[in-house]
C-alpha cells in the first residue's frame, strides 16, 4: 500500500502546481460569484485536467515507461490523482460555502 501511495505521489508531483492553479481559478470564481458559479468551476477543473494530461504527455512521456514497467496503468494513475484532486477541491468548496453562509456576528 505504501508503495502504491509513493507511486501516486511521484506521478502527481509534476502536475500539482498546474492543478493548483486551476483549482485557485475555480475557487476564486466561487468566491466572487457565489454558489451559482459551481457548474462553471467544474468546467474549469475539467479543462485543467485535460491540460495537465496534455502537459504530462508532451513533456514527460518517457517517464510513463517507468510506471508501466512497475505494473501500473497510466489511465488508472490519472483517475486516482484526479479523483483525489476533485475530492480535496469539493471539501474546500463545501467548507467555504457552509462557513461563508453564516452572518457576521459583531460584539
Amino acid at each position: 500500500m505504501q508503495k502504491h501511495l509513493l507511486i501516486l505521489f511521484q506521478f502527481y508531483k509534476p502536475l500539482f502546481l498546474w492543478n493548483l492553479l486551476f483549482s485557485g481559478a475555480a475557487f476564486t470564481g466561487i468566491t466572487l460569484y457565489g454558489a451559482g458559479f459551481l457548474g462553471i468551476s467544474f468546467i474549469v477543473k475539467v479543462l485543467g485536467y485535460a491540460s495537465s494530461v496534455w502537459f504530462q504527455y508532451y513533456f514527460s512521456n518517457k517517464t510513463h515507461y517507468y510506471y508501466r514497467n512497475a505494473g501500473y496503468s497510466i489511465r488508472k494513475l490519472y483517475a486516482y490523482v484526479f479523483l483525489f484532486d476533485i475530492v480535496v477541491y469539493l471539501i474546500a468548496v463545501s467548507f467555504y460555502l457552509t462557513l461563508g453562509s453564516f452572518p457576521d456576528v459583531k460584539s
